[in-house]
């Protein structure tokens, strides 16, 4: 792919990207969205008390050992 196809490839992207955003929004409601009931430190204080919980945020790194995966999760 030559520098300029990928420029035009990424501006292509992009403005599909937005206009299926407005196209959501339009709908009446935002084009994403997640109701979380706690933010990563309240459950690293709460962590014994809690059962489950709801959290958002940006998976930073993964590792999956064997059947077991650890995520580091950032919010906020």
């Amino acid at each position: 792919m030559e520098p300029g196809e990928k420029r035009d490839f990424v501006s292509q992207e992009r403005v599909q990207r937005l206009a299926k955003q407005e196209r959501l929004n339009g709908d009446g409601g935002p084009a994403y969205g997640y109701d979380r009931d706690h933010t990563v430190a309240q459950v690293r204080e709460q962590f014994d008390s809690l059962d489950r919980v709801r959290v958002a945020g940006r998976v930073m790194l993964i590792r999956r050992h064997g059947r077991i995966v650890f995520a580091t999760l950032k919010d906020q």
